[in-house]
């Protein structure tokens, strides 16, 4: 039988990954310059070392454009500009693990 802390390991376990990428978001709209870079980096080692799914980075990339137009819309150009830019990362590192993972695994038979 599963205790609190089991369910509560598994939980953040299955999770781990999405915090990672929030976590990425947060230090990328609060830094800038080469610490953001390493973490990108670290963050891209990290997803393919582990076999996580390249699509929660795509995902957040796509709310960010999302976010971005609404800023857009509100006449701060600036904030708007930084989703933007946010956005484009993220979609990078979604791409880069997505291929990554492709070349590891090879194309399906269905292909």
């Amino acid at each position: 039988m599963l205790t609190k802390e089991n369910k509560l390991q598994d939980l953040i376990a299955e999770q781990f990954p999405v915090l990672i990428v929030l976590a990425l978001l947060v230090l990328a709209h609060l830094l800038s310059g080469i610490i953001v870079i390493i973490a990108f980096i670290a963050a891209i080692i990290l997803f393919v070392y582990k076999k996580y799914d390249g699509r929660i980075p795509v995902a957040l990339a796509i709310a960010l454009l999302v976010i971005a137009a609404m800023t857009l819309s509100l006449q701060s150009e600036a904030t708007a500009n930084q989703f933007a830019t946010e956005s484009y990362y993220f979609f990078v590192i979604g791409v880069l693990i997505l291929f990554i993972n492709y070349l590891r695994e090879g194309p399906s038979e269905d292909e």
